[in-house]
């Protein structure tokens, strides 16, 4: 501090300082834990609910002075303090802040107001740092940086630094907690279509590879760290080791099993995890590792379903074998599988309370999803108007079609149904949803999917009752090709086809095969086994290609005209369940215990489409229950303007 700035104004602005100081410090630690970089495993549920986390608009540490989200500024300038008069000759020059204005300048070079949640103004602020002025010197104007960065180029960008924490941690187990559940729209939306919902870590995809890349840099950093306990220099005590991620790892773990532990088991876990003894021996390389898995696993097989006992004992072999055999890659393996287990745990807790609150939560869904609605329309957070003009215009088509005028409830519900099947059409895909069935986006999708399968698969069976009664040497054994059970058997050889190890069905890139399939079936017939080795005729399978080939395309005329026959069958069955007359809380038992009104004497063809409708029907039971009111309103106040 200059020798000229008065002892208050000293005292005030060391104290602002060092607020801003800590601020900037803890700021920044904040920020590197924040990043995207360290990402931290995500659950997601069959309908794979989709859960954001968001950095915080306002800095979460509070000034020294206690003024909340207030940023710190430059003092400001008393203009009622006198100005001190000259000095006269001989006489002693008197202690007080004669440059103001400097101090001003000074004070806003040294401390300018940063923005916590830009990562590049730190960033700036590092590389180009505002140096000081001393007394008498005259301020720049602009900070005069200290290198230049030029630009990349074709240079690969750096490996961000692996995270500080865990992959597995309190924040990362957050979303599947109970007041989470509880407050989270999407899935609680999914529990009522999905009766196995459950939670399981989610590394698929891109996001999952991005995140499997996270997790190894960590774990790989953590072994270097483990690295250094069998160096004989750190054993013999004669250098200690340096740790920067053990603490908090263990910091972690102990949270998250006290999270999972009922409160009259949770002192114990104080009492044993002292993490400040812990990091001591952390860096003189004396942490007992076995010792801590043996007490860990006593904690988890008296906590743990009992299918966990096997993996608990294998965690403890590997931190026995890793000081037995001096193996850090064993001590790592053992204490990823410390934390695995602890998530294991923390699923199965949620999956738990999902199964006993499920019954609770489909009872007052209608009225959760209604609420919810009406407060983002009434905050203006979400605007209806597509979906109501969408419904409208879906409505007065049927009207026009129809002689009636007079539409009743039932009658607009079968609007509604008609309404979401249009949506399902692979010939004319809808490019959007519905505001209103935001919460549906992937399960119409699924839908769409199923219908465009159901249409493959009856295309197939076109074609092999044509070729069937086209093929002179099938003439014996053609009845018996054309029965269910035959019929109901080679749609499942076509799906074995088109399916791959992951579940996934490719028609296009299967054709081929199909087509040498259906000819085999003819060929051999039904009574010769699908194995027996038989000369198949290659006119009649260019035949069955070139005819699937143009056929299994969407903007195909027969595919259009197949998909209508599916589409009007499953909107008769649909409002089959439309025209029962049950009170609109009969979703709820239909949801809660999968009833299915059409039963399951079908065929495999009609009880697949049968599925479809009543998936259709829940959906716009449920749709309907919670919008059909506003629909309605939007109605009458268009017929009357």
């Amino acid at each position: 501090m200059m020798s000229t700035i008065t002892s208050t104004t000293t005292i005030v602005i060391t104290i602002r300082v060092r607020s801003r100081i800590i601020t900037d410090t803890f700021m920044l630690k904040h920020h590197d834990l924040c990043t995207d970089e360290n990402v931290v495993p995500q659950f997601r549920t069959s309908a794979e609910p989709k859960i954001h986390f968001s950095q915080p608009e306002t800095p979460p540490f509070e000034p020294v002075l206690g003024h909340k989200n207030i940023p710190l500024r430059p003092p400001q300038v008393v203009k009622s303090v006198p100005r001190p008069a000259p000095p006269t000759a001989g006489a002693p020059t008197p202690n007080v802040a004669k440059p103001l204005k400097l101090m001003r300048k000074y004070r806003s070079r040294s401390l300018p107001i940063i923005n916590y949640t830009s990562r590049a103004n730190l960033l700036k602020q590092q590389l180009f740092p505002v140096r000081p002025c001393r007394a008498g010197q005259a301020v720049p104007e602009r900070p005069v940086p200290h290198r230049r960065i030029r630009p990349s180029g074709n240079l690969p960008a750096p490996t961000p630094a692996a995270p500080i924490l865990p992959p597995i941690n309190l924040q990362s187990l957050k979303e599947i907690d109970l007041q989470e559940i509880l407050k989270n729209p999407q899935l609680r939306h999914d529990i009522l279509f999905d009766p196995q919902l459950q939670f399981r870590p989610n590394l698929d995809g891109d996001r999952g590879r991005r995140k499997k890349s996270v997790i190894e840099r960590y774990w790989t950093e953590v072994e270097k760290e483990c690295q250094q306990f069998f160096e004989p220099r750190i054993r013999s005590g004669v250098q200690q080791a340096k740790i920067n991620r053990l603490p908090a790892l263990l910091t972690t773990l102990r949270d998250i099993l006290l999270s999972l532990l009922p409160v009259k088991d949770r002192a114990p876990v104080n009492e044993i995890m002292d993490l400040d003894l812990a990091t001591q021996q952390f860096t003189r390389g004396s942490f007992d590792f076995v010792a801590m898995a043996h007490w860990l696993g006593e904690v988890f097989k008296s906590h743990c379903a009992p299918m966990r006992d096997q993996w608990v004992s294998e965690m403890i072999s590997k931190f026995e074998d890793a000081s037995t055999e001096n193996s850090v890659g064993k001590l790592v393996q053992g204490l990823r599988s410390i934390f695995s287990i602890l998530e294991a745990m923390k699923l199965d807790v949620a999956n738990h309370q999902i199964r006993i609150l499920r019954p609770v939560l489909i009872e007052t869904a209608v009225e959760f999803e209604r609420d919810y609605f009406n407060q983002l329309i009434s905050h203006g957070k979400i605007d209806i108007s597509d979906s109501l003009k969408w419904f409208c215009s879906n409505q007065e088509k049927k009207s026009q079609s129809t002689s009636g005028n007079d539409n009743n409830v039932d009658d607009y519900k079968s609007v509604l149904a008609s309404s979401i099947i249009d949506l399902l059409s692979c010939r004319n895909m809808a490019t959007e949803f519905p505001s209103t069935l935001a919460f549906d986006h992937t399960r119409l999708v699924l839908l769409r999917a199923d219908v465009r399968q159901l249409v493959c698969v009856q295309l197939c069976i076109v074609l092999f009752k044509q070729l069937i009664t086209s093929y002179e040497p099938a003439f014996e054994y053609r009845a018996a090709s054309l029965q269910a059970a035959n019929i109901t058997k080679v749609q499942e050889e076509i799906l074995a086809i088109v399916t791959d190890e992951h579940g996934n069905i490719k028609w296009t890139r299967n054709i081929r095969a199909i087509a040498i399939q259906l000819v085999k079936s003819v060929v051999n017939g039904p009574a010769l086994s699908a194995t027996q080795a038989t000369k198949l005729p290659q006119p009649l399978i260019d035949f069955s290609y070139n005819w699937l080939i143009k056929q299994i395309q969407p903007n195909s005329d027969v595919y259009g005209l197949m998909e209508g026959k599916i589409f009007k069958e499953i909107i008769n069955e649909v409002g089959q369940t439309i025209s029962l007359k049950s009170p609109d809380a009969k979703i709820s038992l239909d949801l809660k215990f999968g009833n299915n009104k059409q039963g399951f004497k079908q065929k495999k063809s009609d009880s697949e489409m049968t599925g479809i409708s009543h998936r259709i029907s829940t959906l716009m039971k449920f749709h309907w229950n919670v919008f059909g009111d506003l629909y309605l309103e939007f109605i009458q106040n268009q017929k009357q303007s």
